[in-house]
């Protein structure tokens, strides 16, 4: 998952520059261009976020003077709402994906649920 955002739209778009070269404003154009072609914010976060780590090694090993992406506001990604499944949802996907195991009614539980047994 990550590779290809590397190979796809970080190295076209900015692998021009080298890396004690880069400024805020490159990370500031390379966002709004990925806006602009239509990727969701939080796709726009991760590679940003594989941008910052990437330059904080570099940082740290002393290739860069500083980490440009820290100095850059992260984009902001959208929250995403999550629907748990359903007790008969989670079993069928038990019995789908396990033949003849199926749990007992009473029996599936979330993993929270799992880690604190009541005495």
């Amino acid at each position: 998952m990550l590779a290809p955002k590397v190979r796809h739209r970080i190295i076209p778009n900015l692998g021009r520059h080298r890396l004690d070269w880069l400024q805020p404003e490159h990370l500031d154009a390379f966002y709004t261009k990925l806006a602009a072609e239509g990727l969701k914010p939080n796709t726009i976060l991760q590679i940003h976020r594989i941008i910052s780590r990437a330059l904080k090694i570099a940082w740290k090993r002393g290739k860069v003077t500083r980490n440009v992406a820290s100095l850059v506001d992260a984009p902001i990604g959208e929250d995403v709402d999550i629907e748990p499944l359903t007790q008969h949802e989670a079993r069928q996907i038990l019995k789908a994906r396990l033949p003849g195991a199926t749990a007992p009614a009473g029996q599936l539980r979330s993993r929270s649920a799992s880690a604190n047994p009541k005495h």
